[in-house]
């Protein structure tokens, strides 16, 4: 079994030294007032194990990853999980994506 909670904390070990060197996106007033030294990464396998380091358990505005999150879900009607080659087009996930209702 791979130790996750060591894995999330070597990535934070490895982007710590870089932590305060971005600028907040201060045009966008949910981010405008956020400590940028904040750090949290949060993991969840598929047998519901939770790992957390940082200030995974702080509420945060996502913006734009949730167009991560939202791609996802737009993958999940159409692929089958028998299916390993799965082509599927970038204009039908765009279209699916900007058609999602949720």
């Amino acid at each position: 079994m791979r130790d996750y909670l060591a894995i999330l904390q070597e990535i934070r070990d490895e982007v710590q030294p870089l932590f305060g060197q971005g600028k907040v996106a201060d045009y966008i007033p949910a981010l405008a007032t956020v400590d940028p030294l904040k750090y949290g990464i949060a993991l969840v396998t598929l047998d519901g194990n939770e790992y957390a380091i940082g200030d995974a358990s702080e509420k945060l505005s996502i913006q734009s990853i949730s167009k991560v999150f939202t791609l996802t879900l737009a993958f999940y009607p159409v692929a089958d999980p028998q299916t390993r080659n799965l082509t599927i087009s970038i204009s039908f996930l765009i279209g699916l994506f900007y058609t999602m209702e949720y």
